[in-house]
C-alpha cells in the first residue's frame, strides 16, 4: 500500500502478486481501495496512471489493473489486466482476476482472430484443445482449419464432432446444428463456405440453407473421392435428408448468400455507405477466405470496425494495413471515401474524448494518428511523437507513419489545376476536410492565377484566419467591407464572410476564433485584426462577445472606420 501510495506501480506489482498468491481471499472478496484510502484515493490513483504513461509494461498495467479492480471499476480493470497479460507474454494471475474460464491459448487465439492472424491463431487453439479439450474449443478449431485451407484435417475434426466416437456405430440421425451451439462455430463456418475444394462445412451451409440437392452431390463427391466413408456418407445422407423435412434454417438466406461468387471491395464500400454493417462484415469475411489477408482487407475491415464505433478493433486492423503497405504506398483509400465524412468526423471527435480521458489509450491514440495523416491534421505530428515513444518506432505500423510525416506536414502535394476556378475548389474541398495549411496555399495560388475571381476575398480570408495570419485576414476582411455596395446599417446587419459556414467541425472555427481572441489581447497596437475578430463573433452568433472587440478596434484605430460604429451598435442592440 505504501507503494501505491508513492505511485511505484512497478514496484508494487511483485508485493500484490506475492499478496495475491497467499491470500486467496483477496481475489474472491477484494477490498475496497475507496473506503480504505478516503480523500488519498484520487490522488493514488492520479500518480498510478501517471506511472502507466511514463511506463506502459506489463508490470504497470497489473498494479493499474488491481488498483482498478480493488476500486470497484471492474471494466478499467480488465482492459488493463488482459494488457498485462498480453505485454508478459502470458500472465495466468491477470487472467485469474479477469475471471475468464477459459485456457490461456484460447485467448490468444482469440486475439490473433481478432487481428485477422489465421495462421498463429490456429497454434494456439491447437494448444488450447489438448489443454482443456471441449466441443467448443474443437468446433472452433474445425472452423479455423476450414479458413486457412487445411481442408482434409478440418473434415476430419468435424465428424468428430458428428461422431465423437468413430469406433461407436452409427444409429439415427445426427441432430441439426443450432445457431446458438458454440461448439459448431457456424459463424467462422459460414464465412469459409467458398473453398475451392468441396468440405463437409459445405454440405453443412447447403442443407441448412435448405439446398438439399447441393448438399447431397458435394456428399456423393466426397465419397467418391473416399475422404468419406459409406458410413459417414449414410450418416451425413441422413442427416441432409432432416434437414429437408424441417424445411430451410432461420438463417438460411445469409448462408445462402455466404455460397455464391466473391464479392469484390468495391460492394463492400457501397454497404458502408449504406450503413449495411452486418452485409458488409458478411463479405469481408468471404473476401478473408477467397483472398487471403491483404491490405485492402485490412482498410474495409477498419473502415467497418470505426463506423461500428469498435475503435480498438478499427486500430488493430489500420496498424496491420500499414504495416502491410508498400514503403512508397499512400494511405488511400482514405476511410472518408468508405464511410463518408460525417462517419469520419465522428471517430475523430470520439477518438479525441477518449484520448483526454485516458491518454495512455494507443489504440486511440494510433487510429487518430492515420485519420490525421488521411485529413492532413495539425495534432499528428504530437500524437504520433508519442505513439512512437508508446509503441517503439522500430515498429513497422509506427515506422511507416514515421516516414511519411515530414512529406504531409512540409510538403503538401502539388496539383495540375490550370485555372484558378479549380484550384478555389480545390482549396474549398481542402478547407472543408481540416486540411488548413493546404487549403490557404491553394487560395493564393488561385489568386496568382485571377485576382478578380469570384469568392475569392472571402477564401482568402477564411484561410489566412485558420492558419493564423490575422494582419493578413484583417486586410481580406476589410477589402470584403469596401466591395459592399450597401449603406454601413445594411453592412451591419448582412455582412457575412461565409468563414463560420465554410468549417466542416465547428469546434474547429471555435478554436480559431480563440486563437484570434488571443492574438488581440496580446497585440494592442494592430487595430486591424480586432475589427475582424468583432465581426467574426457576430457571424457566430455571438455579439456580446463581439462588443469589447469592437470598441477596443474604435479606441486604437486612428482614425476608425466609420461602418465599423454601425457594427458596434448592431450588436449592442442584439445583445439587449
Amino acid at each position: 500500500m505504501a507503494l501505491l501510495e508513492k505511485g511505484q506501480a512497478q514496484a508494487a506489482s511483485r508485493f500484490l502478486r506475492r499478496a495475491l498468491e497467499q491470500d486467496p481471499a483477496l481475489i474472491s472478496s477484494p477490498p475496497g481501495l475507496r473506503s480504505i484510502l478516503g480523500v488519498r484515493w484520487q490522488p493514488v490513483a492520479t500518480k498510478i496512471a501517471d506511472e502507466l504513461k511514463r511506463f506502459p509494461t506489463a508490470d504497470s498495467y497489473f498494479t493499474y489493473g488491481v488498483f482498478r479492480l480493488w476500486s470497484g471499476e471492474r471494466e478499467e480493470a480488465v482492459n488493463s489486466l488482459r494488457m498485462a497479460d498480453l505485454l508478459a507474454g502470458g500472465d495466468a494471475l491477470a487472467l485469474k482476476l479477469v475471471g475468464e474460464d477459459v485456457s490461456r491459448s484460447f485467448l490468444r487465439a482469440k486475439e490473433s482472430l481478432s487481428a485477422r492472424r489465421c495462421h498463429a491463431a490456429l497454434a494456439d487453439i491447437a494448444a488450447a484443445l489438448s489443454e482443456k479439450p471441449s466441443p467448443e474449443i474443437r468446433g472452433a478449431y474445425a472452423a479455423l482449419l476450414l479458413a486457412c485451407g487445411y481442408n482434409e484435417s478440418a473434415g476430419h475434426e468435424f465428424r468428430a464432432l458428428l461422431r465423437p466416437d468413430p469406433t461407436a456405430p452409427i444409429s439415427g440421425v445426427p441432430p441439426i446444428p443450432d445457431t446458438q451451439s458454440p461448439w459448431w462455430a457456424l459463424d467462422a463456418i459460414m464465412g469459409s463456405l467458398n473453398t475451392v475444394e468441396p468440405s463437409l462445412a459445405l454440405i453443412i451451409g447447403n442443407a441448412l440453407a435448405g439446398q438439399s440437392e447441393n448438399a447431397g452431390n458435394i456428399a456423393n463427391e466426397l465419397f467418391e473421392s473416399k475422404k468419406l466413408t459409406r458410413d459417414e456418407y449414410d450418416a451425413m445422407s441422413a442427416w441432409i435428408a432432416h434437414c429437408a423435412s424441417l424445411g430451410p434454417h432461420p438463417k438460411a438466406a445469409e448462408y445462402a448468400h455466404v455460397l455464391g461468387p466473391p464479392p469484390a471491395y468495391e460492394r463492400v464500400a457501397t454497404m458502408l455507405r449504406q450503413k449495411d454493417f452486418d452485409g458488409a462484415a458478411r463479405m469481408l469475411s468471404r473476401l478473408r477466405t477467397a483472398e487471403g489477408e491483404t491490405p485492402d482487407l485490412y482498410i474495409y475491415t477498419a473502415a467497418l470496425m470505426l463506423a461500428r464505433e469498435k475503435d480498438g478493433e478499427a486500430a488493430q486492423a489500420l496498424g496491420l494495413w500499414v504495416s502491410a503497405l508498400g514503403d512508397e504506398a499512400q494511405l488511400a483509400p482514405s476511410l472518408a471515401s468508405l464511410v463518408g465524412d460525417d462517419a469520419v468526423a465522428a471517430a475523430e471527435s470520439r477518438l479525441s474524448g477518449k484520448l483526454a480521458a485516458r491518454p495512455e489509450d494507443f489504440e486511440a491514440r494510433y487510429a487518430l494518428v492515420v485519420l490525421g495523416m488521411q485529413l492532413s491534421r495539425d495534432y499528428v505530428r504530437e500524437h504520433l511523437d508519442n505513439l512512437a515513444v508508446m509503441l517503439g518506432n522500430d515498429k513497422p505500423a509506427v515506422a511507416k507513419l514515421l516516414a511519411r510525416m515530414p512529406a504531409i506536414s512540409e510538403n503538401p502535394p502539388e496539383t495540375n489545376a490550370e485555372s484558378a476556378e479549380d484550384l478555389l475548389r480545390l482549396g474549398d474541398a481542402a478547407f472543408a476536410n481540416g486540411s488548413f495549411e493546404l487549403a490557404n496555399k491553394r487560395y493564393l495560388q488561385a489568386g496568382q492565377r485571377n485576382e478578380n475571381l469570384g469568392g475569392l476575398t472571402a477564401a482568402l480570408l477564411r484561410g489566412a484566419f485558420a492558419i493564423g495570419d490575422y494582419p493578413a485576414a484583417a486586410k481580406y476582411a476589410l477589402k470584403l467591407l469596401d466591395n459592399a455596395k450597401i449603406t454601413g446599417v445594411e453592412k451591419a446587419r448582412t455582412f457575412s464572410s461565409g468563414t463560420l459556414d465554410a468549417y466542416r467541425l465547428k469546434k474547429d472555427f471555435d478554436t480559431h476564433l480563440g486563437a484570434l481572441s488571443t492574438w488581440c489581447d496580446e497585440h494592442a497596437v494592430s487595430p486591424e485584426p480586432w475589427l475582424l475578430c468583432g465581426l467574426l463573433l457576430i457571424e457566430a452568433g455571438k455579439p456580446a462577445n463581439a462588443i469589447p472587440y469592437l470598441s477596443g478596434y474604435q479606441k486604437i484605430a486612428f482614425p476608425p472606420r466609420a461602418d465599423a460604429s454601425f457594427f458596434l451598435a448592431h450588436a449592442q442592440r442584439e445583445a439587449r
